[in-house]
């Protein structure tokens, strides 16, 4: 019951928060300053095809699976 009453609080109190930054001139105290403006998302980083991937993750394999083999084949 706290949880949901709580939850009910926060919901009702979230549009008015946001919206104290949006004052009418008149309501508006004298050292009032609008927040800073959002800063732009970083741009995105570009993934690497998934051919790519799978070419790397087979080359890796060869590197390691190669020697292996190598290894194993000693003459006697």
């Amino acid at each position: 019951m706290l949880r949901s009453s709580s939850l009910a609080l926060v919901l009702l109190a979230w549009p008015t928060r946001a919206a104290a930054d949006v004052l009418p001139e008149a309501e508006r105290p004298h050292d009032w300053e609008p927040r800073d403006p959002p800063t732009p998302a970083p741009p995105p980083e570009k993934e690497l095809p998934a051919l790519a991937l799978w070419l790397a993750a087979l080359a890796a394999a060869a590197l390691v699976a190669v020697p292996r083999a190598r290894l194993q084949e000693r003459p006697r």
